[in-house]
């Protein structure tokens, strides 16, 4: 759904740190996937942010996937950064 949506429904997708944590305000996001190299990513502030990230997603009761970056999914999600989120709805 992820990739179809990105193609297709872009409304439906938020890329990056900050998109996603503006849909988590509204309770907008359906899943998080990230690249296992993003959750173990050199730049410590960025790892503890996304560690972070998932813990409250995960409270959520939303889906929390993370991609080897040699799938798919992951090669397609390190195009666009690392990390993602389905969105339940269209917030903005």
């Amino acid at each position: 759904a992820f990739l179809k949506n990105l193609e297709f429904n872009q409304n439906l997708t938020a890329i990056g740190i900050k998109e996603i944590e503006e849909a988590m305000e509204y309770g907008a996001i359906g899943n998080l996937l990230v690249t296992f190299e993003k959750v173990k990513s050199g730049d410590l502030e960025e790892r503890l942010k996304i560690e972070s990230l998932i813990q409250e997603i995960s409270k959520m009761r939303c889906g929390v996937f993370i991609l080897p970056a040699n799938s798919v999914y992951g090669e397609r999600l390190n195009e666009i950064g690392g990390i993602a989120a389905n969105l339940k709805f269209i917030y903005k």
